[in-house]
């Protein structure tokens, strides 16, 4: 395969088994297109490395030129990888038809769990898919939260760890307290869970009860601080903050260490299970 497209024929569609030097020659015909995310980049050679990406039916698209409109991610992928794959082509479309892709209803995470029976709560469920498969990859980090999971894997990761929607269902407990953001919550409840079940099941009957012999308990040290929350802060760094305040009070509650105000210092690290 030399990467030659047939522009004599006004529109067709042909399955290409695509190589590096062919997703290289592809892509040096583009005329304009969108600035390349290269995170999404390193995902999908991740997934072409490892064997676990999907093909959908989604084809590289080419203008009637010739030129590339459309799959510039997948094909840097391709390079980045080294991997041979095999992709749906279509050439001959509108150089307008660029304006117009990407502009359909996308599924939702949450739909898509919604769509694998998970109905409870699957916009809390998704993310918390999302924070989980990354915290234990990647740690607390920026880079956790940056890097997103495609949809089948999402629903893979969930198969292996049904029982994420348990953690779920004790942050709806909590959804109305205003306390650290749900989802959060939820993540960080599965992972202790699956450290030491007893001793997390009374960190976080602590947090939620306010209950405990222990007057500067880390778990109660961590409701007070989130008490009064404002939920209206969103974004990454509210997050991450979220989280290491969390798994910050966990890994004094594990140890034992007694603290009367919960703090993060500029730039902590915390780890899952330090």
């Amino acid at each position: 395969m030399n990467g030659n497209l047939n522009l004599e024929i006004p529109r067709y569609s042909k399955d290409y088994l695509v190589t590096p030097r062919v997703a290289k020659i592809w892509l040096d015909t583009q005329v304009r297109n969108r600035p390349v995310m290269q995170s999404w980049v390193d995902t999908l050679a991740q997934f072409m490395v490892d064997g676990s990406w999907s093909e959908t039916g989604e084809p590289i698209k080419f203008d009637v030129g010739g030129h590339l409109i459309d799959g510039q991610h997948r094909l840097c992928a391709i390079i980045k990888s080294g991997a041979n794959m095999r992709l749906d082509v279509k050439v001959g479309l509108s150089p307008d038809a660029q304006f117009w892709m990407d502009s359909g209803k996308g599924r939702s995470n949450a739909q898509t769990v919604a769509m694998c029976g998970y109905t409870k709560s699957p916009s809390v469920l998704s993310a918390t898919v999302h924070y989980v498969h990354n915290f234990m990859a990647l740690g607390l980090t920026h880079e956790a939260l940056r890097i997103p999971m495609t949809k089948k894997a999402l629903v893979d990761f969930l198969e292996v760890h049904p029982r994420l929607a348990d953690s779920v269902a004790f942050s709806n407990t909590m959804k109305n307290k205003k306390l650290v953001p749900q989802a959060v919550t939820a993540a960080a409840h599965y992972i202790t869970m699956c450290q030491d079940p007893a001793l997390a099941k009374a960190f976080w009957d602590t947090y939620k009860n306010m209950e405990t012999s222990r007057p500067h308990d880390p778990a109660l040290a961590l409701r007070n601080a989130y008490t009064g929350y404002d939920h209206t802060k969103h974004g990454g760094a509210v997050i991450l903050h979220a989280c290491k305040m969390v798994f910050k009070a966990w890994n004094l509650y594990k140890k034992g260490i007694e603290v009367k105000r919960l703090r993060l210092g500029a730039d902590e690290e915390v780890s899952l299970d330090g």
